[in-house]
């Protein structure tokens, strides 16, 4: 803030020549704002952007004279693209006046949207989504990263030059997924996405037994409800029409929210027939049905295994689940066990091996970075042994990061095409190196990534390449940060006693909210008074006035934000230059 001196009457009004219309990165930006005759000083004139005032730096000059203010910006960046508003003060009032900063070749930004969250079978749905950024666009939705195209029910449009419509009319269980809208200009693109859940009734996944079950064999077949309709869900299986009851032959295990298994221990001729897994929700019921078929005894041959594998697709903190089973009628009794990468697998806090006569359950919760790797299942009896390894990769990040933790993600590339392959990871479009944090390690069609210790400036768009000599694709995983974080909060270092000051707390981007933001002064709330005003322009922001500062209101004020995740704070001491230099004691 700087003070100047003018003589003439009046109240400020203040008057501009703004902002070239049409700059480009890189170029120059001027801009002057000017006190216009017949106002009374002296004058207090500023630059602000974002609500803090704009301080002189390697590429930034504000040049203040007694009427007038002139803020420059040499070579503009993206991060340059904002409101900037000049402040003019006197005696008997203030001014303002807001001047935007646009540039023609700046990338989109396309900011978050969702669905309503109550849709049922057969509703029509539209979607509006705005993005900022040099224009013309080219916007595009996709779902579960398959391009859309216009249909009878489904219709694309553009409404203005941002913004653009997804229009699905009566809507049906296959519209259930994940949905992307991408802009696209002449610099680069953004995207967003969101998941689309009806209000419907439940989808059973297919499942089957194995094709050879012989008598006193071991089997285990899940049944899971597919993503996209409501819960709670009530899962049951029946055979042959009747409610499958516990006893220790025949048993319903593993159950959660979307999912439960049927075991069948020591399989017996009665166990022949049709087996039914029901998923049940307040919209309705689904159901599937497999038969079970036994082919002959017990053979004196070496055991074969089979197993249903990892899930595909995994995130760091994810449960996971694979069972290895003992089938073609081979004897027991069995030695069976799970090794990861050669050392044998034991019992912990997360990672739990169930072993049965014929089966060997492993289960991991919360999946850490250390656990991706092979994992061997071993089954051995007088007639020799059989193995079979799993390889549990992670493919995804996890939806809740916070500051401080790990991540990693594995890109394959799946069966049908020809290699050799390059693959990359890219962040924001960069190329990832190898640093102390960031691990980037190729094989022959897989790349994975590991980022140690996430920082602030991890947040982002993280993608995926692979290209041969017939094409190219790209996979893009988006990284935010789960706890809020706060940005610069600060005073001026030159505050006299009367002045009045304005600061703003902002969260950054890369955190869920809603947030609780709030202002403390020497750890008790900040409340407002007659010279003291707390208000928010936004949900993500607090702003603290105070006018004609006095001794009193000298101090340390905490900035704190929390979300349901976790918090953060940011203390800036308040120092008041005044008669005789009063200053805050320590």
């Amino acid at each position: 803030m700087y003070e100047t001196l003018a003589n003439v009457p009046g109240p400020p009004k203040l008057r501009s020549s703004g902002f070239s219309a049409e700059l480009s990165i890189g170029e120059d930006a001027v801009a002057t704002c000017a006190v216009k005759k017949g106002t009374t000083g002296p004058f207090l004139l500023s630059w602000n952007k974002g609500g803090r005032e704009i301080q002189n730096t390697d590429r930034i000059t504000v040049a203040i004279k007694a009427t007038s203010a002139m803020l420059s910006i040499d070579s503009v960046q993206v991060e340059d693209v904002d409101n900037y508003t000049c402040v003019a003060k006197n005696a008997f009032g203030s001014d303002t006046l807001t001047l935007p900063l646009l540039v023609s070749e700046a990338p989109p930004k396309v900011g978050e949207f969702s669905f309503p969250s109550k849709l049922a079978i057969g509703d029509a749905l539209c979607v509006v989504k705005r993005g900022s950024g040099a224009g013309p666009y080219r916007i595009t939705w996709s779902k579960d990263r398959i391009q859309l195209k216009p249909s009878q029910r489904l219709s694309m449009s553009a409404l203005f030059q941002s913004s653009a419509a997804l229009s699905i009319a009566s809507l049906r269980p296959e519209d259930v997924g994940n949905y992307t809208c991408t802009a696209t200009n002449s610099v680069g693109s953004d995207s967003a996405s969101a998941m689309l859940i009806v209000n419907g009734t439940p989808r059973v996944f297919e499942f089957t037994f194995p094709p050879e079950v012989a008598l006193g064999d071991e089997i285990i077949v899940g049944c899971a409800v597919k993503k996209g309709t409501s819960g709670p869900y009530r899962i049951t299986w029946q055979k042959d029409g009747k409610d499958v009851e516990s006893d220790g032959h025949l048993s319903v295990f593993g159950q959660s929210k979307t999912s439960a298994a049927l075991r069948i221990t020591g399989v017996r001729p009665e166990d022949v027939g049709n087996y039914t897994c029901v998923a049940m929700n307040s919209f309705g019921s689904d159901s599937f049905t497999a038969r079970l078929v036994i082919h002959g005894a017990n053979s004196q041959v070496p055991p074969k295994l089979q197993s249903t594998g990892f899930p595909s697709e995994v995130s760091v903190g994810d449960d996971t689940a694979a069972v290895c089973l003992v089938t073609k009628g081979s004897s027991g009794p069995f030695d069976i066990g799970w090794h990861k990468d050669g050392e044998e697998v034991r019992n912990s806090d997360r990672i739990a091996v169930s072993l049965k006569p014929r089966s060997a359950v492993l289960n991991i919760q919360e999946i850490r970075v250390e656990d991706v790797g092979n994992y061997s299942c071993t089954a051995t009896n007088r007639y020799g042994t059989d193995s079979l390894t799993l390889s549990l990769l992670v493919t995804g990040f996890p939806s809740e990061v916070s500051l401080g933790d790990d991540i990693v993600a594995m890109c394959l590339i799946k069966k049908g095409s020809s290699g050799p392959y390059r693959m990359t990871w890219q962040k924001d479009g960069d190329e990832l190196r190898n640093t102390n944090r960031v691990s980037v390690v190729s094989h022959v069609n897989s790349v994975a990534l590991r980022v140690e210790s996430i920082q602030v400036d991890d947040i982002g768009n993280y993608t995926c390449s692979a290209a041969n000599d017939f094409g190219s694709d790209a996979l893009t995983l988006p990284l935010l940060v789960t706890a809020p974080k706060l940005g610069r909060f600060d005073f001026p270092p030159d505050v006299a006693l009367g002045d009045e000051i304005v600061e703003t707390c902002v969260v950054k981007k890369g955190s869920v909210g809603p947030y609780r933001v709030a202002l403390l002064k020497d750890g008790k709330l900040v409340e407002s008074s007659d010279r003291v005003s707390i208000s928010s322009a936004s949900k993500s922001s607090v702003t603290l006035r105070i006018g004609s500062l006095r001794p009193e209101d000298v101090g340390n004020y905490t900035c704190t934000a929390s979300n349901q995740y976790g918090s953060d704070s940011v203390t800036a001491t308040l120092v008041v230059n005044g008669n005789g230099r009063f200053a805050y004691p320590h």
